[in-house]
Parts: C-alpha cells; structure tokens; sequence
C-alpha cells in the first residue's frame, strides 16, 4: 500500500499534466493550474515520503544491569545532546530523572529523548563523509520484570528495538520476557493466539525488527560468541548472526593509534575465534564484516578522546576483487572466515546472498548491507554487535545499525485498528486524516495545563497534531462492554522529549511517524485513541467507533493494606492513589470503609510507589503483611457417584475438604 500510494499520486500528477490535451484553448488557463496543483502535490510528497524514510522510533531493552541507560547515555553524547556522559553509579544520567532511580540506579520509568545521527551509508556506499542525518526518537526502558508494563505501552508505539546483553551472563530472564514482549504477534501488545482484526484489515500489531548489542566485553569472563548462542537457545525465533568480531590488545600496553609506515597495525591485537576460547587482554575495538577494516577506539572517559582509528583489511585491486592488507595478520584471517560464516548464514534467508553463495562470488559491501536490512525487516535474522558502552566503545556502529538496519514509518504496516465497517487506511503514515495512541500519562505539577499537570506522550501514526487542536478521544472498551461516546479536548500546547526535562516544541507541530508531549487534555489516560475532531466531516458518527486496541498491562501479583493517621491524611492518599493509577495502569487501588489495598506487581514496585507517595505528596502511610496472589487451575477431571471427601494431615495441618 505504501507503494501504491506513491505510485499513484504520480500516476494522478501525470494525468493532471499530460491528460485532456484536446480542451479548448480557453481552458488553459484552469489546466495550468491543475499542473501547477498536481506539481506542488508531488513535491510535497516526496518531501514527506523523505522525512519519514529519516525517522527510527527505537527502544533499549535488557535485563536489569546489563547495560541499557549506559548505552543511551553514550548515544546522547555521540550525537551532542550532552556534553559528557552520566553515569548510573552517580546518578547523574538523563533518562533515569526520578529520585529513586537516582538512589536506587535502576530504570523504573521509561524515558524518551530525539536525537539526529549521520547516515553514513545512506545512498553513498562506502562514503563516511555523507551529510545525511536520521531523527531517532529512543525510549529508555526498565530491565526489572516489576515495571514490565513500560515495556509492554513502549512496545506498542515503536518500530523497532535494540535488545543489549551482558557480555558475561548472556541472555538472562528478564531478556526473555522483552523478547516475548518485541516478537510477539498482538494487537497493540494486548496478547491474543488468533488476534481477531476485522475482515477488511489482515494484520495485527507486528512484531518488532530487532538488533542485539553484546555489551561490557571489558569485563574479565566476557565471551561474544557463548553470548550470542544463549540468544539462540533461549529466545524463541531468533537467528542470530554476527556482523563484528571483538578485538583485544594482549599485554599491558594501551592502545595507540598506529603509524602510516607500520605494516601490520594489529599487531598485539587478537580476536575470540570461537565460543570454546575465553577472551584475553583488553577489548579495543571490532572487526566490522561488512566493510572489512577494524575499529580500534583508544581509552579515554571523555568522549572528544575516544575517536575510533579505522583500518582497511582488504585493498581494492581495480578489478573487483580483493586481498588482504597484511596476508600474514591472524586477526585480517578471522576476519576473512567469519565473513565467509556470515555471507552463508545470510544465503539461508536471503535470495540475493544466496545466488552470490552459489555462484563462489562474494558480495559487495552494499549488497550484503542491503541483505542485513532486508533479514531484519523481515525478523529472519538478528544482527549482532560488540562494546563496552562504558568505556565509550561499539556505539557508533550501533548507531550506523539503527540508521541502517531497523525500519522507518513507512516500513510498518499500519496499527490494527478496531472499527465497525469504515474502510479507510486510517493510521498509514502518508494518511491526512490524524490518528494518535496515547501511550503514557504523567503528572507534572505546573507544566500539563490541566488541574493535575497531566502530560500524555502519544505516537502519531497518520495526520498531525497542532497546538490548540480540538481532538476526538476515544477510551478502547473492556472485553464484552460496548464503546464509551468519544471525548473533546483541546491541546493546550506540545513539549519536546529531552529525558527528564520537557522543552516547548518551536512550531507547536507533531507529524506522523513522530512521538510527542501533550499538554491541556484533562481526561486521556493510558491506551486511548486520539482523533482529530473534524466538525465538517461527514463521517463523524462512524468515526466515533475507529479505535485502537489501547495497551495491556499485567495482572497484579502482590497486595498490601494502606493506612493513615486521620481522615484528612486518608482524603489525601485517594486523591494521589488515583493520580499514580493513572501514570501506572499495573497499579490496582481497591478503597472499602476498612481499608485501602494497594497492588502491585512486586516488591519493588510497591516500595517505588509508598516513596513516591512520600516524596511528592509529604503522605507517610502505614502497610501490611504483604499478600501474594496465587493462582490455582484444574489440571484433571474425574467422574464421582456422589460425594467425594479428602481428609489428610500434612505435619501439623489437618486438610479437609468435600466434593458434591
């Protein structure tokens, strides 16, 4: 469809121009500004089609200390966001902005944040001085499994995912459950075995391409390869396939740039050749199997001294081929091999690689990108890279992977949406008409416009959003319920996503493919759908029905009592229980004459709750023994003649029970 689209406003602008060359003179006048409509037209969406091609709406996902604020921290300084890189140790880092994950250094809230970064290989081949930029929007994750629900609503407004693992532990638990979450086909991450989409709409929410970062191969047991085939073994569907190889200097020495007349500049520098052999001496760098030269990052904590050296492996001898720099350099020798690993993994799941495997012939640098994109694309593989985010190193390549590899707006089908009957492609990223998920709430007293701060993130699909704009808002109903009447609200005004400080967006414009702030709207909450609201639309009473799935959130697994000292205190912890409801939608507040009950889905997120509690509303409650929600099921069936009775004591407990 994305190509039709295309396809036919050329068609339409050619027959604008061309068509009806038999008027009468004096239609042309209306002609050339039929031509001159038609021209603007195409102009305009090409330059559309060009800016959403630019954009990547990418998450981080991990265990919990594998790595991922690092990782983004570093990415900000690269692309000049930040001057210097925080660190989580001393809580100094953008996207961690809550005091408690200051003090706690873990990620509890996701955080957004847009950045521009060089397309080096965009168009250019092998030129790494082409002026071309992509905006990527990230969003920071949890890696604790007792804030899964930022994990499921980010999931469902991005286009793709970068997964970063620990270099020593491999793929851990909490890996897989991301894992499920990126790769799973739902409706909007509400997990369905047959999603039930309307007949006149085929696909669900897809799942998400993905790239994996083996991160801190600086640390003493690290092991690339033993990393990559826990990702094969544990997650479910994943292929991976390496497109670096890690390099250490042997020795004491650090790392120094080499000299021109040096005739092997890797010298003292070797690589892991397989899972069997522990890595030895200290990570500098990676072999890039694309291209065929090393990376050698020097050390250094500030990021102005950690600029990579570049090394070609192989030089050009004019005729299409190839041979190695240094014959003789064991890493060039990996580096070969693993090539050839590489090309025959690809010949598996790609037909261009596979024609050029048959054939003996090894493909170009640009063919054998083209084939890593396509296999993303279509998940049939999981490109891997190498870093020690810490230490500033494998963040560029990532970088150059996200720009290259993981798709743009226009690459993903349209959000399935739920209708009664309307056949427009609503939600296409080319679409005028506007559509929008709100995907998270907070509060921020003084900054929202609305009585309680409120600020919604929402991800335009299709359409854009304007400040001042009076929305449609539509609440997706709960199983078997019929669909509220849809909502009026009015933007009061657009913020920028900077982490943890919200900047004023300059035009006050948020268009499709982009994720934005929005402040003024006193009743959206987590999961509903934004509509423009169209008075001159025909179709407006239909349009009320068109909605989006809204964002699953898990089931509470631990319970605790709440108590204050007096009825004021307790008229407080109401009204601050409902605010925090609505920024968490895994909170569960149960309110009777004896008691409050607060649930939640762990420990932790109960103590991040009680803290936030403290610390934004001065309310300092009282809890109780913590009750864990157990679930039971039947596992057999049997058939009785009447009553059946068990009677049995298990230590000092006497268990009885009756079965009519």
């Amino acid at each position: 469809m994305r190509q039709l689209s295309f396809a036919n406003t050329r068609i339409v602008c050619r027959r604008l121009l061309w068509g009806n060359h038999h008027h009468h003179p004096s239609n042309h006048h209306y002609q050339w500004r039929f031509m001159a409509s038609a021209v603007h037209a195409l102009q305009s969406t090409n330059a559309e089609i060009r800016r959403l091609r630019h954009i990547r709406n990418v998450g981080i996902f991990a265990h919990v200390d594998a790595g991922k604020t690092t990782v983004t921290e570093r990415m900000l300084a690269l692309a000049g966001v930040i001057h210097r890189p925080g660190s989580v140790d001393t809580g100094n880092t953008v996207t961690d902005y809550l005091p408690a994950e200051r003090e706690r250094g873990i990620t509890i809230q996701s955080a957004a944040i847009s950045f521009e970064w060089g397309w080096h290989n965009h168009y250019t081949g092998e030129d790494y001085d082409a002026n071309d930029n992509v905006e990527v929007h990230l969003i920071d994750t949890p890696g604790h499994v007792d804030f899964s629900v930022e994990v499921n609503r980010s999931v469902a407004v991005l286009d793709g995912a970068v997964l970063v693992v620990d270099a020593v532990a491999g793929a851990q638990a909490q890996t897989e459950t991301v894992w499920r979450a990126v790769t799973r086909p739902s409706i909007n991450n509400h997990q369905v075995e047959q999603p039930k989409v309307p007949s006149n709409q085929d696909h669900g929410h897809e799942p998400l391409p993905c790239l994996a970062m083996i991160n801190k191969m600086d640390k003493d047991g690290c092991n690339y390869f033993n990393a990559m085939e826990s990702l094969r073994t544990k997650l479910p569907g994943a292929n991976p396939i390496s497109m670096q190889l890690p390099l250490f200097r042997q020795g004491g020495s650090t790392f120094s740039p080499p000299e021109d007349d040096d005739s092997n500049p890797l010298k003292n520098i070797t690589t892991q050749s397989d899972a069997g052999t522990t890595a030895v001496g200290q990570f500098v760098g990676v072999v890039d199997l694309i291209h065929m030269r090393s990376v050698l990052w020097p050390d250094g904590s500030r990021i102005e001294d950690c600029i990579p050296t570049i090394q070609n492996l192989l030089k050009d001898n004019n005729d299409g081929t190839h041979e190695p720099v240094c014959p003789d350099c064991p890493v060039t020798q990996a580096a070969i091999e693993a090539r050839k690993d590489c090309v025959a993994a690809l010949a598996e799941i790609d037909e261009s690689i596979e024609e050029c495997f048959l054939m003996e012939e090894d493909p170009t640098n640009a063919e054998l990108r083209a084939a890593f994109r396509r296999a993303t694309l279509s998940r049939r593989a999981l490109p891997v890279l190498a870093g020690a985010a810490l230490k500033g190193k494998g963040v560029e390549p990532l970088l150059d992977a996200i720009a290259d590899l993981l798709p743009s707006p226009l690459d993903r089908m349209p959000p399935a949406l739920i209708h009664n009957g309307n056949e427009e492609e609503l939600g296409h990223s080319l679409h005028s008409s506007l559509l929008a998920l709100a995907f998270k709430v907070v509060h921020m007293k003084g900054r929202g416009g609305s009585g309680d701060g409120r600020v919604v993130f929402c991800r335009v699909y299709s359409g854009q959003i304007k400040a001042r704009d009076t929305l449609r808002v539509v609440t997706p109903p709960a199983p078997g319920q019929p669909v509220e009447k849809a909502r009026t609200e009015r933007v009061g005004g657009l913020l920028e996503l900077a982490g943890g400080r919200f900047d004023n967006v300059e035009d006050g414009l948020c268009a499709s493919g982009d994720v934005c702030a929005l402040v003024g709207l006193k009743s959206v909450v987590t999961g509903d759908t934004i509509l423009l609201d169209d008075k001159k639309n025909k179709n407006q009473q239909q349009r009320e029905l068109v909605y989006l799935a809204g964002v699953a959130s898990p089931k509470p697994v631990l319970t605790v009592r709440l108590e204050t000292d007096s009825a004021q205190e307790q008229a407080r912890l109401s009204s601050a229980l409902s605010l925090l409801a609505i920024e968490d939608p895994s909170l569960f507040v149960e309110e009777t004459e004896a008691a409050t009950l607060l649930s939640g889905l762990g420990e932790l997120h109960i103590e991040v709750t009680l803290d936030r509690l403290l610390r934004e509303n001065g309310i300092e409650v009282r809890t109780g023994a913590p009750a864990v929600a157990y679930r039971e099921t039947v596992t057999d069936t049997i058939e009785t003649n009447g009553l059946v009775e068990y009677d049995k004591t298990i230590g000092a407990t006497r268990l009885q029970a009756a079965v009519h």
